[in-house]
């Protein structure tokens, strides 16, 4: 019995090089929508009115065409109060990002973090932060911020 070789047919490869192209071109274009949509979403709103407590008069805020607020207020506490309320504002997502990596240390040991604590369970997400955390001095940082208060 002789042995054929297989050989695809002219509109198989076709296909298969359009199906290719397609998931080429395509994946890349579907990625990028969607993080185009998701960080469109993440934007806080840049117009309308917020009530803020603790503000003695009303404050302007403009935002130019970066996106970077101008805060106008009749005096530098307002301006400050305004300014921090628009930080934080921007910045949920850091808080968020700490609070999951457990950014802290904890008494009694176990610990984990930015702050280059010991860690507990040695996992290589965890050391790889406490890596960073020692690199950026963050203790020495964090220490400086407090002994200043």
């Amino acid at each position: 019995m002789a042995v054929t070789e297989w050989r695809p047919s002219r509109l198989f490869v076709r296909r298969l090089a359009i199906a290719l192209a397609v998931l080429t071109i395509g994946a890349p274009l579907l990625v990028g929508l969607a993080a185009w949509i998701i960080a469109g979403r993440t934007v806080p709103p840049l117009n309308g009115e917020r009530r803020v407590p603790g503000l003695r008069a009303p404050v302007e805020v403009l935002f130019d065409s970066w996106g970077v607020p101008h805060v106008y207020a009749r005096d530098s506490d307002d301006a400050w109060l305004v300014a921090g309320y628009l930080q934080a504002r921007e910045r949920l997502w850091k808080m968020e990002l700490y609070r999951r990596a457990g950014i802290t240390d904890r008494p009694g040991g176990g610990t984990i973090g930015l702050h280059g604590g010991a860690a507990g369970g040695g996992r290589a997400a965890e050391q790889n932060s406490r890596r960073l955390a020692r690199a950026l001095s963050l203790r020495r940082a964090s220490d400086d911020q407090q002994s200043k208060r």
